[in-house]
């Protein structure tokens, strides 16, 4: 019984977490995105499917952002996030910008399960607004994909909803201390 009463009020106190509502901009605003997959094991970097970018620009019009893609020469030859985020930062394209995302990616095959192949998509975001207040949301998405010809790529079109869904929950976090003007 006092189990039971402990499992009640945990559940009623993990209801009670504030939660941010959804933020919109009353004006439209631009964002400085970067986007870059990290090889797994060898290669070069190289940027998201298509089907990604649309998932993340859906989401960000949400919010009335428009986005700006900054180039993935940009912060490629980069290794670590803050370094990658300041080359962003110091990018021309960001100059002005009052927003900034750095999408960091690397997908890696994990294993083959009942003859399907299970990836993991793992991802890093990092967005800042113009008064420094800074976020970060690093995830795993697992993914299973039915042919063995299905590789990174495929993996992050599949993991791309879920993916746009954490970019809408990171920014309405950045953007909820936001003061109109």
């Amino acid at each position: 019984m006092r189990a039971f009463v402990v499992v009640v009020l945990a559940l009623v106190g993990v209801g009670c977490i504030p939660k941010i509502p959804r933020q919109r901009l009353a004006e439209p605003a631009k964002i400085a995105v970067a986007y870059i997959v990290d090889p797994s094991y060898a290669g070069a970097p190289f940027t998201p499917p298509e089907a990604l970018k649309k998932a993340m620009a859906k989401e960000l019009e949400d919010h009335n952002l428009q986005l700006v893609e900054v180039p993935l020469e940009t912060v490629s030859a980069q290794r670590l996030t803050d370094s990658r985020f300041e080359a962003l930062k110091k990018s021309a394209l960001a100059q002005g910008v009052p927003y900034l995302l750095l999408v960091e990616q690397r997908v890696q095959f994990f294993s083959q399960i009942d003859g399907r192949y299970r990836w993991e998509v793992g991802t890093s975001l990092t967005a800042s607004r113009a008064d420094g207040a800074m976020a970060r949301d690093p995830f795993e998405i697992p993914v299973v994909l039915m042919f063995d010809h299905e590789k990174e790529r495929e993996a992050i079109v599949y993991a791309a909803p879920d993916i746009a869904n954490r970019v809408g929950v990171l920014m309405d976090g950045v953007l909820a201390g936001v003061t109109p003007q």
